[in-house]
This record gives structure tokens, sequence and C-alpha cells, in this order.
């Protein structure tokens, strides 16, 4: 494209607004507080094409004034580029809103949006819906519900666009001379769909910029209204029905997950037990090893012979031989042996039976073991083999 202006327009066509009665907020952003950066604190921001933009704009969706010449100049909006560097076409930029619980049929998705400049360059976007979290990144290949699709410019030819909605609303007072004709930029234009379809569901909003080497598009004022789950899940402060960031016991810093620092033990900040911090870890090596296991009398770091026996482990007779990896074991424990089992049993050092299978199955899940000696017994056609082993 030749366009080498720094413009960002937003776009004005109308959609008949849901005449249901909504009485609470679900979300709501208008970027007005944001400074300009990238669009990623609350959204999630994924720029598939990574093709650098013409004007050295950031690759994905970021906030900033609209600055597109027209009225709507000084309104702080979530923008994205479709001008790339060498006019490539493939400019693909997803942003998608946290998750929300569709309670019942009363929830309207609302928001406004531009084009730069009109009609020349005139970009268009899709909006999709999912209930799947991460289909901002397969949206190209399909799966998701579109909830409306806005037209772009195509053939660098001011009367030629692709299908969907037009924007039609541009200032009329601001015209640019843009390669020989004049252009208009865009206003930002109110737009709503109806969510009733998704009622009962946890669903994922997101706007998709998939035009092709044609200026900006602006995004504003997104809102979702509709009913607050009745439901009451222990720990959702916010009412939506669903458990978010902020809202996990133990998620101190509100990120959504428990990590640095709010680990129980982790008395060094470090976001997981380590060193020093392990029950049992005697030396502070991270690991329950030898002379610190309970019943480990000759400090070798296993229990054998006679010490199985003080803990009430049978030190069993193998009529053939197994090996079995990794030892000690935080996860899957591999069984090798040169025949079919029949059974496998794994017992704890007080003789409970705390796992049994029938299948011919050699990789064991233990991730749900406490950390301590095991004993495993193997049955086949030739008779019993066992191993002790330790769940770290």
């Amino acid at each position: 494209m030749k366009n080498i202006y720094f413009f960002l327009v937003l776009v004005l066509t109308q959609f008949t607004f849901n005449s249901k009665a909504q009485s609470d907020t679900l979300f709501y952003e208008n970027f007005d507080n944001w400074p300009t950066r990238e669009a990623d604190s609350i959204f999630v921001n994924y720029d598939e094409d990574q093709v650098a933009d013409a004007n050295g704009l950031p690759g994905g969706w970021f906030v900033a004034n609209f600055a597109n010449g027209g009225a709507d100049s000084l309104e702080k909006v979530a923008l994205s580029s479709s001008w790339l560097i060498g006019a490539q076409n493939g400019n693909r930029n997803y942003m998608m809103l946290p998750s929300l619980y569709i309670s019942d049929t009363n929830a309207v998705l609302s928001w406004k949006s531009a084009p730069a400049l009109g009609h020349l360059y005139m970009d268009g976007y899709t909006v999709g819906i999912s209930t799947d979290s991460l289909f901002y990144y397969y949206f190209s290949f399909g799966g998701q519900d579109t909830l409306t699709h806005f037209a772009q410019n195509i053939n660098d030819n001011e009367t030629d666009f692709s299908d969907g909605i037009m924007h039609t609303y541009f200032d009329s007072a601001a015209g640019v001379n843009l390669v020989g004709t004049i252009q208009y930029p865009g206003l930002l234009s109110p737009w709503s769909v109806d969510l009733s379809d998704y009622a009962g569901q946890k669903v994922f909003i997101l706007f998709a910029h998939n035009s092709d080497d044609d200026n900006y598009i602006a995004i504003d004022d997104i809102m979702v209204t509709g009913t607050k789950s009745q439901t009451i899940l222990v720990g959702d402060t916010n009412g939506n029905g669903v458990i978010d960031a902020g809202e996990i016991a133990g998620d101190i810093n509100g990120d959504g997950v428990i990590g640095t620092g709010e680990t129980a033990g982790d008395v060094n900040g470090s976001g997981s037990i380590g060193a020093g911090e392990l029950a049992g870890d005697i030396n502070g090596d991270g690991v329950i090893g030898a002379g610190e296991i309970l019943g480990d009398a000759n400090g070798n770091g296993i229990l054998d012979g006679s010490e199985l026996n003080n803990i009430g482990l049978k030190d069993l007779t193998s009529a053939f031989d197994i090996n079995i990896y990794p030892n000690p074991v935080k996860d899957f424990l591999e069984i090798k042996l040169n025949s079919e089992m029949s059974s496998v049993m794994i017992y704890s050092a007080t003789g409970q039976l705390v796992y049994e299978n029938t299948a011919n199955n050699k990789t064991i899940d233990t991730s749900n073991l406490s950390t301590g000696m095991y004993n495993i017994v193997v049955l086949s056609a030739s008779g019993q083999a066992s191993k002790t082993f330790l769940k770290q």
C-alpha cells in the first residue's frame, strides 16, 4: 500500500442494540486510564503473523490515542495496524477478553470501532467467540463462532470491498489527500451482538484484526452486560461464575497462579519447595537422600534387606529380574522386564496397598503418592518380583 500517514481511524456502522433488560456489567474497558502500551495486561494479545509493521508500531494490539486526524483523534483506544513492512498480506492480530460466564439469555456484547481512513485502505475485522481459552491460537483455522464481521477495502480501489458490514461514519470536515484522492478519518461507531445462545457457558470473546495491507483499526468501550451468576463459588469474589486471577486461594499477587513467594513452605520465595525447605531434608540439598530416609540404618539412601523388614516392607524373593526407573521418582515410574505382567501392586512402608493394576501397563503415575519409600510387586506367568523405590 502507498499510505504513509500515521493515521488510525474508527468506524461507524450501526448494529441494532438488544432491547433486553440488563442489570449487571460483566466486563467493561474503555482504555482511558491505560498508558501507551501493548494491550496485554487483562487481554490475551497474540500477533500471529509476526511481521514487522511498516510504521514501526507494535506488531499486535496496543493502546494509544486514535490520532487519525478526525474528531475522535484524542480518544484512547485499542489499535492494530495491518500495514506490514513491504506491503505484505497476512496481518493477523488477536485481542481476547478474559473468561466470562454467561448465566442466562440477557447477555449482550457492545463496543465501538472505526477504521483509520475510508474508503481507500479501510480496515475490517472479525469478532469471534468460543468456549476454548486457546482459540485465539488457531483462529485462522476455524472452529469458533463468528459473532460479526466487518468488510475491508481490497485491490487498492476505493470502491472494492470484501464481504462484511461496512463502516460508514467518517469525519467529512477533516479530509485527507491520499494518493490523489480525498479520504476521511473514521469516527467511532457503536455496535452490539446478542450472546443469549451462550447461556450457561464460560466463553472467551476475541477481536481479530485480519485485514490485508490496509491501515489501522480502533476498538473502544468494550462492554458485556447481563446477569451475574447466582451460583456461589467459594472464592468467586467478583461474582462472574468462575475463579479468576486474584481469586485463587494463596494467590497473593493476583496473577492467577500460586507463584514465587506464595507456596506454603517456600521459605526463600523461589516459587517451589527447594533445598533446605523440604521436610526431612536434613542436609538441605533439596531431596530426601542417604541418611535421611526413615529406617535407612546404613545410610545408603535406600531401604534394603533387614531394613525393609524392620519397617514392614517385605523383601520378596524375585522369580525374575525387573528394573524400575527413575529411582527416586517424582512422577512416572517405568518398569522394564522381558515378559508381560499380569498385575502390579505398590505397598507403602507400613504395608498398605496403595496401587493395583491388572493391565500390562509398564508406566505408572506416582504423582498422587506421598513422599516416602514404597515396594512395587510385579506378577507374571513366571512368578513374582519386587523392588523398592523412593517417591520424592
